[in-house]
This record gives C-alpha cells, structure tokens and sequence, in this order.
C-alpha cells in the first residue's frame, strides 16, 4: 500500500509497479506480477481496527480475526496485544 498526495504522484507509483515482479511478505521470494493497481481517496482516519477473514489451515475452515487495536501487521498484534485478538471460525454449509 502506498500514499499518495497528487494525481501525477499516483501516476509514477502505479508506473513503477504495473508490468513489474511485487514482492512481499505474503508473496514470498518469488512474488507475482503487478497487472493493475487498485486507486482509493485518500480519507482521515477517526480509529484503526484490524480485521480479516483468512484460511485456518489446520481446522481448513475460513476464521475472522478481529483486534480492536490497528495500524499494526497481525503477527505485531499477536506479540503486543495477544489478549485483544478475537477469533471467530466459520464452519461451511457445503
């Protein structure tokens, strides 16, 4: 994710990445091919949550993950504020 202040500053991030290998923490050292970017209004922040729904592989079922505490990546939360986390697991009516 990136910030951006101006139509021509989105411009230049979008030209570096588009066309281009990305690699991230979650892509590992291989990463992928950045096809488009996605371009969002930037808005003032009252409050940060963290929230997500992920693949619990060990249960193979989907589970949300909630902490009322955000701004943080999730392994930084569960090291912080371990007892904030929440985890709801969502079994599937297939």
């Amino acid at each position: 994710m990136h910030d951006a202040d101006s139509p021509s500053e989105v411009y230049e991030l979008a030209k570096n990445m588009c066309g281009k290998n990305i690699i991230t923490k979650a892509s590992g050292h291989d990463g992928f091919l950045c096809k488009g970017v996605y371009v969002q209004e930037k808005l003032t922040v009252d409050r940060e949550v963290y929230l997500t729904i992920q693949l619990d592989r060990r249960s193979g079922c989907a589970e949300i993950i909630y902490c009322p505490i955000g701004g943080f990546e999730l392994y930084k939360l569960m090291r912080r504020y371990p007892q904030q986390i929440e985890r709801i697991k969502i079994q599937s009516l297939i």
